[in-house]
């Protein structure tokens, strides 16, 4: 999955940025810091989409299909529910952060010489509202939502959907 990111992401055409990528599914995150040529580090986290379900549902009593609502409609925004849903998300959300923050260092203390130049957030999850500036705030760098659609040409309908389909898309990519 992470090589299939790399692919539908990075061009591949000489591209060296280092790039932490950051795939927010289900049931887990997977982090991938990387160029267009190597991989550097990974490390999957197990703080994904269900954990902020579950428990949004727990701390509001909530079924877990209407907390799944919330979460898709008001995200980790603070303003919303006079903060109170961020309030309870901010456990899974700290851990989250805190993995993300640990593989970043291990990587920058193993190649000083080499900068990190953005985190391209992928998957479901990266569309949690809130996520993309918390995590800007949060490690100092660009963040970014990856788009395998950016050089190709789909219909309108689906070019929003570009962090979805990232695996899928390098998984259907020519290897050159």
């Amino acid at each position: 999955e992470g090589l299939s990111l790399i692919r539908s992401n990075l061009d591949g055409k000489g591209e060296l940025e280092v790039n932490v990528m950051v795939d927010v599914g289900f049931s887990n995150t997977k982090m991938l810091i990387a160029d267009a040529n190597e991989v550097y580090a990974s490390y999957v986290s197990p703080v994904a989409g269900l954990a902020f379900t579950k428990i949004i549902s727990d701390s509001f009593k909530l079924p877990p299909v209407q907390a799944e609502e919330y979460k898709r409609t008001y995200g980790l925004d603070g303003t919303q529910l006079e903060g109170k849903l961020l309030a309870s998300a901010q456990p899974i959300l700290n851990t989250l952060i805190a993995d993300v923050k640990k593989v970043i260092s291990s990587y920058t203390n193993s190649y000083p010489e080499r900068k990190i130049e953005r985190i391209l957030l992928n998957g479901g999850g990266s569309y949690l509202k809130g996520l993309l500036s918390i995590l800007v705030h949060q490690t100092g760098l660009e963040v970014i939502m990856g788009d395998c659609f950016a050089k190709k040409k789909i219909k309108q309908e689906f070019s929003s959907m570009g962090a979805v389909f990232g695996v899928a898309m390098g998984l259907g990519m020519e290897v050159r």
